[in-house]
């Protein structure tokens, strides 16, 4: 009936969902999908709900993607004509426009057969604010990014609240890290991204975080708040990946890479509260390899070491000593890993841990804190 009488409908087949009091899940890839179709041109429906799913999946940030995002993700559908395009009265261009767009650059002096990888640095400096709602409190993130492969630019990202089942709720950021190389057909791969250097704000202890309520477009009234589900734990665990996707265009696969980072952690010290960490700066070190002048095996290597016993001991009475042992199934043991630490809970360096005897170490001096 709709299609008869020239309308398109765009719809979930299944259960929507949603929080009870943020933009999440189903809420939220309608949102992207407004965003999408209010663009500058004439977008077409089809594309613009093609590149909402997209988005959703791009920038969910470490942890969270879960079955109800998958089942968000798969019954939202079009019904109608998917060249139809549209306009409106007033387009803007996405939030975060300038964070996802992938960057050309000419690769042919940084790689080699011999040396087939190169670095990439980006600092990301935040301001915290923070959104009280009748179950809790959302941290907000507002960060200026400086990259070295994009000198005299600075980039400014808003965070996009991550929603997990029974997590704390956190902001999200994405930044796109694709490159476009001219040593070959493929684009070099993002492999990986480690802390070079981290600076924090004061905690906040008793913080009682706004957790994931699960709500569907049946739902009448929501009682009480979810409990944690996990605590006397950071999470997300890692807050800070590369994450890449792949798009059929055409008749090709095209592969983007994201980094997605979380500016702020959060540790539950009971079922209802815990304390909120935050990092003001992050300077972040990530590794690319390029697949059209490495070789296929070590290419085709893409399990990290395995750490085996961490450690951290008093060495007399001015140093402490780190040290873990490795294994690595796919590949040779490198001599040396970097690890992170802080003294203060403020200030995080790097360190070089040494391989010796089957055991990587590094002595740091209790002396070197650097407020």
């Amino acid at each position: 009936m709709i299609l008869k009488h020239g309308g398109n409908w765009i719809g979930n087949t299944g259960y929507g969902y949603g929080d009870d009091s943020l933009i999440a899940y189903s809420e939220r890839l309608s949102l992207l999908f407004t965003e999408m179709i209010g663009q500058p041109g004439t977008p077409t429906i089809g594309a613009s709900l093609a590149q909402a799913k997209q988005r959703y999946i791009r920038t969910i940030g470490a942890e969270a993607l879960s079955a109800y995002d998958d089942k968000v993700l798969a019954q939202m559908t079009l019904y109608g004509l998917p060249f139809i395009g549209m306009r409106v009265p007033t387009p803007v261009l996405s939030p975060n426009a300038a964070a996802i767009i992938a960057l050309p650059l000419n690769l042919t002096p940084r790689v080699t057969a011999s040396a087939p990888t190169f670095t990439r640095v980006v600092t990301l400096t935040t301001t915290f604010s923070e959104l009280i709602t009748a179950s809790g409190s959302v941290p907000r993130a507002l960060t200026q990014i400086n990259d070295n492969l994009r000198p005299g630019v600075t980039t400014s990202v808003v965070g996009v609240d991550q929603s997990a089942v029974g997590r704390a709720v956190l902001p999200t950021l994405s930044y796109d890290i694709t490159v476009q190389p001219t040593t070959g057909p493929q684009r070099a791969q993002a492999r990986s991204v480690r802390v070079r250097q981290a600076y924090t704000v004061d905690d906040l202890t008793d913080f009682n975080p706004h957790v994931t309520t699960i709500i569907t477009d049946t739902t009448v009234g929501v009682s009480g708040e979810p409990q944690m589900s996990v605590t006397d734990q950071w999470l997300p665990l890692n807050p800070f990946i590369v994450q890449r996707t792949v798009t059929r265009v055409g008749a090709t696969d095209q592969a983007s890479d994201t980094l997605l980072v979380n500016p702020a952690q959060f540790r539950a010290t009971s079922t209802g509260t815990g304390t909120l960490r935050r990092y003001r700066q992050l300077v972040l070190e990530i590794t690319y390899a390029d697949p059209n002048v490495m070789d296929a095996a070590t290419l085709a290597d893409t399990l990290p070491p395995v750490l085996v016993g961490p450690t951290v001991t008093l060495e007399g009475t001015h140093n402490l000593r780190i040290s873990t042992r490795a294994s690595d199934p796919d590949g040779t043991l490198a001599p040396t890993l970097r690890t992170t630490y802080t003294l203060d809970g403020i200030t995080w360096k790097e360190v070089e841990l040494v391989l010796n005897q089957g055991v990587y170490s590094a002595v740091v001096p209790l002396d070197s804190v650097n407020p």
